[in-house]
């Protein structure tokens, strides 16, 4: 046996007696740590004792906890990256749920739902994933009454169940205010002569306006009301005074105020105003005609229109957002809306709930009195905003919204339009030629393919449609590359100033007229119709959805046939310059507001209320 010295077992003794030490104060600083449980005394522990076998747990925990503190799917995935046996990733997936459920909502995609529930199948939010899932893929696009009913009863809890009761009451709204007797009274200032005469005439022209839409019109006697069996009534006033400034006031304005109410309804559901020049008093009648109808070129007939409204269609606009500056056009790709502000602003509004749009993201730019016009959400991460400067590429991040390119006016002159072609190509039409942009290509440049003003694009591949203002021409991209298209439709002595692009029918605007030219087949592009502002007003935008066409202007928000000659209901709106159609609703953009309507009355469900004609 090796005999020790004392000095060695001396020594032995307290080496022993400092590792027991040692670990009893290892030890005691982890116990201290787990029960304080932070970032800050793990982050001690391990400054304290870097080399501990608990070392590599304090930094698990120390993860764990800034997941749990400030919870984000990166930061989760990351931890569930690093650590994929810890045991705490079981409380971290509760934690991030809501997150993943939000996420599921942002994208509302069935893939995303179907995931999501995957991720939690008993989930706090399962029930309102399933439901939500349910809706999109199975009721949304095309629901019946039936279907609304029954996903009510079965998913109370999803996102889309107020929508779903929204559109029903909706329905309801549609049969219980339709109008099959309408009264009309007209009331005349006592200076208009032949008084009679104007107040027959009114309800003439008023009777004839609803009489495609079979509604019979009656007349109100002057001071009378309406009587019970009216639905709804119309008040027309009417009334011609000295114009202000004047000399001698011989010169005469007619004044005209028209207000349609439903008997259900308080406000009115339709308010308007008409002024004119009196031309039948300034050019004298002498024995002939001496009121409004006796004048044909009357300026006042320029103007003045019948609202046509087969029920409570004002019932119809569902929601509405307000801003402070004037808002120029919106554009709607999936459940994401882009909405173009005055000064070149653009806000992105999540619009997978109508009912309730919500501004996600805002992009800004310093007021240098650019003028932009357009707006376009060409991928999930890019944004065009084009106009009389030029155009703007802008980028979202997760950061946020950057302007990655911008070509000014002095190179591209003014874009009018622009159409994606692919997921890497974008067609720019504008009045200094026709644009493709390489998005996948840096720097990106715009390459002009065609010379000349552009008014409009519609690129599918193989084809692009490019429109000027006299014609229509058709070609591939091969063609394009070497600067030629095949096909020309020539328009004639029509002059188009700007385009919409609706499926596969191209309408022109014009001064007096809409052309729709069909591009079905685009090796033979025709014109299919053409709608005379003169019947339907000065019209900014069109819209279609489920067979009906939608004409937005100076007369509202009308619904009219596939080729617009007859209008079957009119909706008074405030933002009248720019209208998106996306499945069952329409946002419309002007003024200073969106508004949101609910076409859903306007289009065949099955087991829905029929029109009012056919019953």
């Amino acid at each position: 046996m090796r005999a020790y010295s004392k000095s060695c077992i001396q020594a032995a003794g307290f080496t022993a007696l400092t590792v027991v030490l040692a670990t009893g104060c290892v030890n005691g600083s982890w116990q201290g740590a787990k029960k304080k449980e932070t970032v800050g005394y793990y982050h001690q522990f391990l400054r304290d004792h870097p080399n501990s076998r608990f070392a590599d747990e304090a930094r698990e925990r120390m993860a764990f906890l800034r997941v749990k503190s400030l919870p984000t799917l990166k930061g989760y995935e990351e931890f569930e990256s690093v650590y994929p046996e810890s045991t705490l990733t079981t409380e971290l997936q509760g934690v991030v749920e809501p997150l993943y459920f939000e996420a599921a909502r942002n994208e509302n995609t069935e893939a995303a739902y179907q995931q999501f529930i995957k991720r939690y199948p008993a989930g706090e939010h399962n029930v309102r994933a399933q439901g939500n899932l349910f809706y999109i893929r199975d009721v949304r696009n095309n629901p019946s009454v039936q279907e609304l009913r029954a996903f009510l009863d079965a998913n109370p809890e999803s996102d889309f169940a107020a929508e779903a009761q929204s559109t029903l009451a909706l329905l309801d709204s549609r049969k219980s205010t339709q109008i099959q007797l309408l009264g009309v009274r007209v009331d005349v200032s006592p200076n208009v002569v032949q008084a009679e005469r104007v107040r027959r005439g009114f309800v003439s022209v008023v009777a004839k306006a609803y009489r495609p839409a079979r509604v019979r019109v009656a007349m109100i006697s002057p001071g009378e009301g309406p009587s019970s069996d009216m639905d709804a009534w119309m008040r027309v006033d009417y009334h011609e005074a000295p114009a202000s400034g004047t000399f001698g006031g011989s010169t005469l304005l007619s004044h005209c105020r028209v207000r349609l109410y439903h008997k259900n309804i308080e406000e009115p559901i339709w308010d308007r105003k008409f002024d004119a020049p009196a031309d039948h008093i300034l050019k004298g009648a002498y024995g002939r005609d001496k009121t409004v109808f006796g004048n044909s070129k009357y300026r006042f007939w320029e103007e003045f229109f019948v609202p046509v409204s087969t029920w409570a269609a004002s019932q119809s606009r569902i929601k509405s957002l307000s801003w402070l500056e004037p808002v120029k056009n919106i554009h709607v790709r999936g459940d994401r809306a882009a909405v173009l502000l005055e000064r070149g602003g653009v806000d992105f509004v999540d619009v997978s709930i109508p009912l309730e749009p919500e501004v996600r993201r805002r992009y800004r730019r310093q007021s240098d009195l650019s003028s932009w016009s357009g707006v376009h959400i060409l991928a999930a991460r890019h944004t065009l905003i084009f106009g009389g400067d030029g155009a703007e590429l802008l980028e979202t991040t997760d950061l946020g919204i950057d302007r990655i390119a911008r070509w000014d006016a002095s190179e591209l002159g003014s874009i009018n339009a622009v159409s994606p072609y692919d997921e890497h190509t974008v067609f720019m039409a504008g009045e200094k030629g026709l644009y493709a942009l390489r998005l996948g290509l840096m720097p990106i440049t715009p390459h002009r393919l065609l010379d000349g003003n552009f008014i409009g694009v519609k690129a599918e591949h193989p084809y692009v449609v490019a429109i000027r203002p006299d014609k229509v021409e058709v070609g591939t991209a091969k063609h394009l590359l070497r600067h030629l298209t095949g096909t020309k439709l020539p328009l004639g002595r029509f002059r188009g100033k700007r385009v919409r692009v609706l499926g596969d029918s191209i309408y022109i605007f014009g001064k007096s007229h809409i052309a729709e030219v069909d591009v079905t087949d685009p090796s033979r592009p025709r014109v299919a119709s053409l709608i005379s502002t003169e019947d339907v007003g000065e019209v900014t935008d069109v819209a279609r959805s489920k067979g009906n066409l939608y004409l937005l202007g100076a007369r509202g928000f009308q619904v009219a046939t596939p080729k617009a000659d007859a209008i079957s209901d009119s909706i008074q709106v405030n933002a009248d310059s720019v209208v998106e159609s996306r499945g069952r609703f329409a946002f419309l953009v002007g003024g200073k507001e969106l508004e949101v309507l609910d076409l859903t009355p306007y289009q065949e469900l099955s087991g829905s209320v029929p029109a009012a004609q056919d019953e």
